[in-house]
């Protein structure tokens, strides 16, 4: 067995910086953060990302409920703020 094979095979990497976990008060909470900072720009909106729990959920393994606690703590400290779209139902990130 290839070890290098059977980790391509899982799924596609996250980039994490364990300082940031530091600085932010937590591993779940770092994620978090450096998922949203990898896809600032990308997106249809430049000043802001549109991600859904369960796409985030995908790309870094954080439940519903851990994003949950993360998103309160990122804005706690002012490094996040969230605008909720009601008509599109829809929670973005600026």
């Amino acid at each position: 067995m290839n070890i290098g094979k059977s980790i391509a095979s899982v799924g596609r990497p996250v980039a994490y910086y364990p300082s940031i976990a530091r600085a932010v008060g937590g591993v779940s909470t770092g994620i978090l953060l450096c998922q949203l900072l990898y896809w600032t720009g990308k997106g249809k909106h430049p000043e802001s990302i549109y991600k859904g729990s369960a796409e985030l959920e995908d790309e870094t393994g954080l439940t519903y409920r851990e994003q949950l606690t993360a998103r309160k703590k990122l804005r706690g400290l002012g490094v996040i703020r969230e605008r909720y779209a009601r008509l599109e139902h829809s929670t973005y990130f600026e």
